[in-house]
């Protein structure tokens, strides 16, 4: 997949290839706990389309990478800064 980064927005609403490959590493972690919230941290950074389901897919991999990996204070510090 990563041969196809550069063809900007995928026919299924997501921002790039790069934003389903950090989807897919924050949601799965194959690299370990570091790895899966450094995937979905950009994810976040990549989805920025609030209108877009892929926004959304990518706050929760965000959360589901922060539980995973048992980062407490980013989680209560994400949890303070959340878009209401």
């Amino acid at each position: 997949m990563r041969a196809f980064n550069a063809h900007g927005p995928l026919p299924d609403g997501s921002q790039s290839v790069e934003s389903a490959i950090a989807m897919i590493n924050g949601l799965f972690g194959y690299g370990g706990p570091s790895q899966m919230l450094h995937g979905a941290e950009r994810a976040v950074t990549l989805e920025t389309d609030r209108s877009s389901p892929f926004y959304a897919l990518a706050q929760v991999t965000l959360g589901h990478a922060d539980v995973s990996s048992a980062t407490s204070i980013a989680r209560y510090r994400r949890c303070r800064t959340s878009p209401q």
